[in-house]
């Protein structure tokens, strides 16, 4: 299988992955080829994920997954044979996805404080709580852009926007 052939088109097209990126999964696909690593089919996708925490650029499971079109589950298989170590936080999502909508630094923080206050009251995941709420605090930017930027469907956005409203 060779990397740049078979997905550079489709993540450049996404404007999700960055060269360096590219290059470091090319890196852990020859690795985990000479190795051995089984469920060979799944390599591709989950080098993206695990180089996209090696370079501390946060692309969540459901990102890879839609990207790919595969499961989550699927992906996650994986795991067994090559550990994740790191973990990223909030903040790097909330970065990440105002970077995407052309929101400034003073956005960032604004988005993250609201993020702080409802984080602990509501448990769903940091994904649809950052969009909701940049949904919330930017109503300026259409709910499909938002949507298309974190991943989190329309109909979740204005369910969580409305519960945080009250």
């Amino acid at each position: 299988m060779h990397f740049e052939h078979d997905c550079s088109a489709l993540i450049n097209n996404k404007n999700k992955i960055s060269k360096e990126l590219m290059d470091l999964c090319q890196t852990y696909l020859n690795k985990w080829k000479k190795e051995n690593v089984p469920l060979k089919k799944y390599h591709l996708c989950f080098s993206v994920y695990y180089s996209s925490r090696k370079i501390n650029y946060p692309l969540s499971l459901k990102e890879i997954s839609r990207i790919f079109s595969i499961s989550i589950k699927r992906l996650c298989k994986l795991e067994k044979f090559i550990p994740i170590e790191e973990i990223f936080s909030p903040y790097q999502y909330i970065e990440k996805y105002c970077k995407y909508l052309s929101l400034r630094n003073n956005d960032i923080k604004i988005i993250f404080t609201h993020f702080k206050n409802i984080d602990k009251k509501y448990n769903t995941s940091f994904n649809i709580k950052i969009a909701a709420l940049i949904y919330l605090l930017y109503p300026n930017i259409s709910l499909k852009k938002i949507s298309n930027t974190t991943f989190v469907t329309e109909n979740t956005i204005k369910k969580w926007s409305n519960i945080f409203k009250h």
